[in-house]
């Protein structure tokens, strides 16, 4: 993974989306034991050199969160509707910046060059909206950087369309993938059970 950390400018915000019910992990995912932290407190260390501001999404009021020092911020509506409400939430935060970036608290390996590579795809054109990572040539729709002027569209997806996946969202503006290098383990690797947690302990020695 690159060690090239420094933050592209203009001001992004970041958004770790933690709205989730764990079912296959059997525990909230977010404070699962990784390296000498937790799968949140790695995700936080990895994100938040490359971000202007960040929050974290959450449903619910788990007290270790306030040991990270960040806001959280809950859905509209706290009915579990997925990552894309979690998108819209992260929007509605990031109000004042022109784009958010958001990855699944799941994400422990996201490099540390994530947010300057989907940056200088997204400034190329005018009209792409939503820049995703990629990596083997699949891309990871809650790993993206958003325009945060999507927000009104995206409310109506959710609540007046009834949109439930990114994918379906994302289909009604303009998309650009970029492909992220592979090493040991997928860097985009989405930790769901106890085996994956395993698979990632081993190559993260620490966070």
């Amino acid at each position: 993974m690159s060690p090239n950390s420094k933050t592209v400018k203009p001001s992004i915000m970041g958004a770790i989306l933690a709205g989730g019910k764990s079912r296959r992990m059997g525990a909230d995912k977010a404070f699962v034991p990784l390296s000498r932290s937790t799968m949140v407190g790695c995700v936080v260390k990895r994100v938040q050199p490359q971000v202007d501001r960040l929050i974290i999404n959450a449903n619910t009021l788990d007290v270790r969160y306030k040991s990270l020092g960040l806001p959280v911020y809950a859905d509209r509506k706290k009915t579990f509707l997925g990552p894309l409400a979690g998108i819209l939430c992260a929007m509605e935060a990031a109000a004042n910046y022109p784009f958010v970036f958001t990855t699944s608290v799941d994400c422990p390996l996201v490099p540390l060059y994530t947010v300057k590579r989907l940056y200088a795809a997204i400034v190329k054109k005018d009209d792409v909206s939503i820049v995703r990572a990629c990596s083997k040539n699949r891309h990871h729709p809650t790993i993206a950087l958003w325009r945060t002027d999507l927000r009104k569209d995206l409310h109506t997806a959710i609540f007046d369309d009834n949109c439930r996946k990114i994918d379906d969202f994302s289909r009604r503006h303009t998309v650009v993938d970029v492909n992220f290098p592979v090493d040991e383990i997928d860097v985009f690797f989405n930790v769901n059970t106890k085996q994956d947690l395993q698979k990632v302990q081993h190559v993260l020695r620490e966070c």
